[in-house]
């Protein structure tokens, strides 16, 4: 048991900058985010592991189409630069918040749970909310992405779609949020409910 945690133990140095001008925290109409993230990690101690690095950067936008509609692109980028990667630090998909299950998951709706994909990953997301009266929203959200374990092979062949469609009522313990989704990598309908903030 100790020789398995010497080989995959690491110490880790990064840097994390973030900004966030979004005028709400949940359902956003106005505004932009943007970060990035880099981190190298080094064997400690008796691990018989090898250095690597992650970079990661992600950035978003909310407008308004309309006076009840809003439009809300994001993307993501992740990836892994070394070989013999700790699986734990391996890129994840699925859910819809981001860190749910794995502090780098990346949410993606039409995926139920944390799938691991490939080294480098790139995902496209666009979100589309509709007021249709106080307080209660009609929210689709497309998502599209790509994993491939060089980065030279990026966008090189097919990615992964996934849909949603749903209901939210905005309320002062936090949104109330009823989806259904699809992906076309396991070709399933499955439904997601939450209700509150996350924390």
């Amino acid at each position: 048991y100790t020789d398995v945690i010497n080989r995959y133990s690491h110490i880790g140095f990064y840097t994390h900058w973030r900004n966030d001008c979004f005028d709400t925290a949940y359902l956003p109409s106005k505004g932009y985010a943007y970060g990035a993230e880099a981190a190298y990690y080094v064997p400690m101690g008796a691990a018989r592991g090898t250095s690597f690095g992650v970079l990661q950067s992600d950035a978003s936008v909310a407008f308004r189409l309309s006076r009840n509609t809003v439009l809300k692109p994001a993307f993501y980028v992740r990836m892994l630069l070394g070989d013999n990667i700790p699986f734990v630090y391996a890129n994840s998909l699925g859910g819809y918040l981001d860190g749910r299950y794995m502090r780098q998951q990346i949410s993606f709706v039409g995926l139920t749970g944390c799938e691991f994909v490939q080294r480098q990953l790139a995902l496209l997301r666009l979100d589309a909310r509709q007021k249709l009266m106080s307080n209660l929203y009609l929210s689709a959200i497309v998502n599209y992405a790509y994993s491939t374990e060089k980065l030279s092979n990026l966008f090189v062949g097919e990615g992964m779609w996934g849909v949603a469609a749903g209901f939210i009522y905005s309320t002062t313990a936090g949104p109330l949020s009823l989806y259904t989704h699809w992906n076309d990598m396991h070709h399933r309908i499955g439904a997601y409910f939450s209700f509150g903030y996350a924390f």
